[in-house]
């Protein structure tokens, strides 16, 4: 599927099409919507991948999110750019109680920020988008 052709779902559909095929996978699977996230170039088009991730996750049945998705999505948390961490962590807060075991790593990377010369900068959303999926987490809410 082309960038066009994402963009026409996301306008008419709200989002990508998550039509079932087998037990209800996406056509393109969350794994590999993160290896191309991780392939992909810095740019606008890495951006809409990365923001599109906790689309894909929130559309899923949770009972179908796998472990070693959430690992993958845990994997882009140490991602180079703030965009694609700032994604997967509201990708995670979408699986609910499922990622549990990514809540010290969230907590890491909020404290490493707050850390960092960016803290500076009042109107980054990262530290609200880390508190947002930690209380999704918790909660067991997800995105729903």
């Amino acid at each position: 599927m082309n960038a066009l052709q994402k963009l026409v779902l996301i306008i008419f559909f709200g989002g990508l099409s998550t039509v079932a095929h087998g037990e209800g996978r996406s056509p393109q699977s969350l794994l590999e919507h993160i290896r191309e996230v991780r392939e992909s170039p810095a740019g606008s088009q890495r951006n809409q991948l990365a923001e599109e991730l906790p689309i894909i996750v929130r559309r899923l049945p949770r009972q179908e999110i796998r472990q070693v998705e959430i690992d993958a999505l845990m994997g882009l948390l140490d991602d180079h750019e703030a965009y694609v961490r700032l994604w997967a962590a509201s990708a995670l807060g979408c699986t609910g109680g499922k990622g549990a075991a990514a809540i010290p790593r969230l907590e890491r990377l909020k404290a490493e920020f707050l850390a960092s010369e960016a803290a500076g900068f009042s109107s980054d959303p990262l530290p609200g988008a880390v508190d947002k999926a930690i209380e999704r987490i918790v909660s067991d809410r997800g995105c729903s």
